[in-house]
């Protein structure tokens, strides 16, 4: 887990249970549904992916072109991926 996402669970657990939010985390890795299995939630965003879209060719676009080719090839499955979010709830001890 990186530091800032640790620092977070770290602070949300430490509040009394029952204080504490629902945390809705984001997992990226290659191996998230064999570690974390499916999603506790899908959000379905197909109405503003073009904004979502806007977003990702904007600033960062040095950093992201090679995907953003991905997401124009109709072969790519990628942009159907952007559609839906993806979130774990973090499961407190």
């Amino acid at each position: 887990m990186r530091r800032a996402a640790a620092a977070v669970i770290h602070a949300i657990e430490s509040l009394p249970k029952e204080r504490r939010p629902d945390c809705q985390c984001v997992a990226f890795a290659h191996n998230t549904f064999d570690d974390l299995g499916e999603p506790d939630i899908v959000r379905d965003v197909s109405d503003v992916i073009e904004q979502k879209m806007d977003v990702i060719r904007g600033p960062h676009h040095s950093q992201t072109s090679q995907w953003i080719d991905l997401l124009g090839d109709p072969r790519s499955d990628q942009r159907a991926r952007l559609m839906k979010e993806r979130f774990w709830r973090y499961p407190f001890k």
